[in-house]
């Protein structure tokens, strides 16, 4: 089930969503929850690990249901999302952070990051410091995964952040396995290509609403660099921001070829 893919770092692909597990010699992270089997999934993350998972990291909104499996592990998620992962297990603790925080494993550590608002305003990137692989749950993908919580305007902003942490010999560990068999991690060049893609899709959008072009016309009268259907809701989402205070506002962008 798990596969090592550095140094005590290992990924699974379970039901097309893709966990990442992160030893260290006093406590062991979970990235993201199983989407099912998590009983199953919770002992062999332990087994493979030699150590109970100590603590949970929400890289974006997710399934809850597995919180009910987890015990006494801590959950770690941005503050936007704190509340949301109340109400599904109340008994859980819950440790929520607006920008930067480091889980403590004793010879290693864990630090967790928001880079910015992108697939959803709750967004975080896992990175193991003496290792290779970063988690980046849905920011990154092929295709990128819009949906009416998103925020296109920003998103290429986003991952200029996430690309900031990288460097040649970095493994992107994606949500999804949609990219690799396996779920496998991803280089560096997917980040940029993705970026781009995200600046595509911001430039397009702002340029429709400059010209004032209804929502109903986005689809026909637009450029799009992914297929429409896909990025509807989130397209329709910078409409109605729009309607109230404007376009979110981001610096110009182009995209990176």
């Amino acid at each position: 089930m798990f596969i090592e893919r550095a140094d005590r770092v290992w990924t699974a692909t379970i039901g097309g969503h893709t966990i990442g597990l992160i030893a260290g010699e006093e406590g062991t992270v979970l990235i993201d929850l199983p989407a099912r089997d998590a009983a199953d999934v919770l002992a062999e993350a332990s087994r493979v690990a030699g150590s109970e998972v100590t603590e949970v990291v929400l890289t974006h909104p997710q399934d809850l249901t597995a919180l009910a499996d987890l015990g006494t592990v801590r959950v770690r998620a941005h503050e936007s999302y704190g509340d949301q992962v109340r109400s599904a297990d109340p008994s859980a603790e819950i440790s929520t952070l607006v920008a930067i925080a480091a889980i403590d494993l004793g010879d290693r550590r864990v630090e967790v990051i928001h880079p910015g608002r992108a697939h959803t305003d709750a967004d975080l990137v896992a990175v193991v410091p003496d290792s290779p692989v970063l988690f980046v749950g849905d920011l990154i993908g092929d295709p990128l995964r819009y949906g009416a919580d998103s925020w296109p305007l920003e998103w290429a902003n986003t991952l200029d952040q996430v690309i900031a942490l990288m460097n040649e010999s970095s493994q992107v560990v994606t949500g999804h396995d949609g990219h690799r068999s396996e779920g496998g991690p991803d280089d560096r060049d997917l980040a940029i290509t993705a970026r781009s893609t995200a600046a595509a899709v911001s430039h397009e959008i702002t340029e429709l609403i400059g010209r004032g072009v209804p929502f109903e016309r986005a689809g026909a009268e637009g450029n799009w660099a992914i297929p429409f259907d896909l990025i509807a809701d989130a397209v329709a989402a910078e409409w109605r921001r729009s309607g109230t205070s404007g376009p979110s506002q981001g610096r110009p962008l182009l995209p990176l070829v």
